[in-house]
């Protein structure tokens, strides 16, 4: 009639005679009677229990949620008092009766907790606020009433995936795919409107220079145009300065000044014809030059 129970380090045991809890401790191995003892098991370690979750979103569209969450139990008696944790008096083996329920509470609480939250959002919102769902879920699982009754601490809530329903997902692959075209596109059209753009910058660099000689070209013409001017004009004045002696000669001077040159230079004629009529001519246009200047005296 007597037993030995051995624990588990994992555990937390608990020793009830007539409903009252006679010892506790992590791991207790002990001597008992089977007929007036019961002994409860109660994890100690860090437990998670995954969930798969599937709520609407502000928008009405539905999302898939899912994770784990990690907690803890913190007051075994709490815990004991509210869920089977015995251990089978047959194999001497805590029960997983009661980690299943415990699990099962903390999922519903997860879910409960959860449902407000994604209501809340718009649904592409949604997908992508995987920190601030944790954050507010961490938040609201601390706080809340029944999970402390049970005795648990919520240590964490990791998020292995938000997706939309099938249907939708295809809507939003479809649509993500149509926006990564259009970004190539936008891409290509973008490297020929750069092109173009060299394109004619080059083109009007090339007019602007071309334009820029052709008004070099015409400032040098103008130029050149206002020095030939200028030389012409020199050029003249000196002409007329050789002259302006000559202006006060008479004809028969200019003739006699002629006649001398001529003879000072005889190897520059090469040819010279003077015939009776032209010796008549110069004889008469003398005699009257010569009258002209008698009447004038």
């Amino acid at each position: 009639m007597l037993r030995y129970y051995k624990g588990d380090p994992n555990h937390q045991i608990l020793v009830q005679r007539q409903g009252q809890i006679r010892r506790s401790g992590l791991g207790l191995s002990f001597w008992y009677l089977p007929h007036n003892t019961n002994i409860l098991a109660v994890p100690a370690t860090s437990l998670d229990a995954g969930f798969s979750l599937s709520e609407y979103t502000q928008d009405h569209q539905e999302l898939h949620i899912h994770g784990s969450v990690s907690f803890r139990i913190t007051d075994p008696l709490a815990a004991a008092g509210s869920l089977p944790f015995e251990v089978d008096p047959e194999t001497g083996r805590p029960t997983v009766q009661g980690r299943q329920l415990l699990e099962s509470r903390v999922i519903a609480a997860v879910q409960s907790h959860c449902r407000p939250i994604v209501q809340e959002m718009a649904f592409e919102h949604a997908l992508r606020a995987g920190a601030e769902l944790v954050g507010s879920l961490e938040e609201r699982l601390t706080e809340d009433s029944e999970l402390r009754a049970l005795g648990l601490t919520v240590e964490g809530i990791h998020l292995l995936e938000l997706s939309p329903a099938p249907e939708l997902r295809k809507a939003l692959e479809a649509e993500y795919r149509e926006s990564l075209n259009k970004r190539a596109d936008d891409a290509i059209y973008g490297r020929r409107f750069s092109a173009q753009q060299q394109e004619s910058k080059l083109a009007k660099d090339k007019l602007d220079a071309q334009i820029s000689r052709e008004e070099e070209r015409k400032e040098l013409v103008e130029r050149q145009t206002a020095n030939q001017l200028r030389q012409a004009e020199a050029e003249a004045k000196a002409e007329r300065m050789k002259l302006e002696p000559y202006a006060e000669l008479s004809g028969q001077s200019l003739v006699g000044l002629a006649l001398r040159q001529f003879a000072e230079h005889p190897q520059t004629i090469g040819q010279l014809s003077i015939t009776p009529d032209l010796l008549s001519q110069l004889s008469g246009w003398m005699t009257r030059q010569d009258g002209a200047k008698s009447d004038a005296a």
